[in-house]
């Protein structure tokens, strides 16, 4: 053999030694991905367990989002009815389906003991639901002044439409909470305080 011939298959074998190791390197780095994105869904499985309110806690958050959106749909289902109670003078139309004062919307010792992230999805739909609600108060008009029922009727369409656009950032809220806890645990047959599956 030549010399060339010799060069030649070295050079060949030297190839060949680094496309083995670059394929190696490949598929050293695809398992590391595959390994890597399986600790990331370990370690979100278990940061979502550990963030898990108790599920007396989120019924609690569940009842008050889907009353406070039913109130706000009841307006807007009433539409014509409050037309008609303001046409005819009716003063309670403000009060019946509005509020003058956030004050008790939440209950303290309960939202107390809500995890954060809970708590601020209480509080924001809190905010919502109590926009949509002070407007619907103004149905009855500024107890100083005299009743003016075109002036009402003409606010009315705007109060609707608040009405329709928090009740509808609320049900968001309602689907977040369904996207953060698994269906497995908000669906749970038993609604039996844990201590009592306790054998002392």
């Amino acid at each position: 053999m030549d010399m060339a011939t010799i060069v030649a298959i070295v050079i060949g074998f030297v190839n060949f030694v680094a496309l083995a190791v670059v394929a190696w390197q490949t598929w050293l780095t695809r398992r590391s991905v595959t390994l890597s994105q399986q600790t990331l869904q370990i370690a979100q499985n278990v940061s979502e367990i550990n963030d898990l309110p108790e599920s007396s806690s989120i019924i609690w958050v569940q009842t008050f989002l889907e009353r406070w959106v039913k109130e706000l749909n009841e307006i807007i289902r009433d539409e014509d009815q409050i037309r008609n109670e303001i046409l005819s003078g009716n003063r309670g139309t403000g009060k019946k389906y509005g509020l003058d004062t956030p004050k008790g919307i939440v209950t303290k010792p309960l939202y107390d003991n809500l995890p954060t992230w809970l708590q601020v999805i209480v509080m924001a739909a809190a905010q919502y639901y109590y926009h949509g609600k002070s407007y619907a108060y103004l149905l009855s008009g500024n107890s100083l002044s005299e009743y003016k029922p075109d002036f009402i009727l003409g606010l009315s369409p705007e109060i609707i439409e608040t009405c329709k656009y928090t009740a509808g950032e609320i049900r968001k809220m309602q689907d977040l909470i369904r996207d953060k806890v698994p269906e497995w645990y908000l669906n749970s047959p038993a609604r039996i305080q844990d201590e009592k599956f306790f054998d002392r």
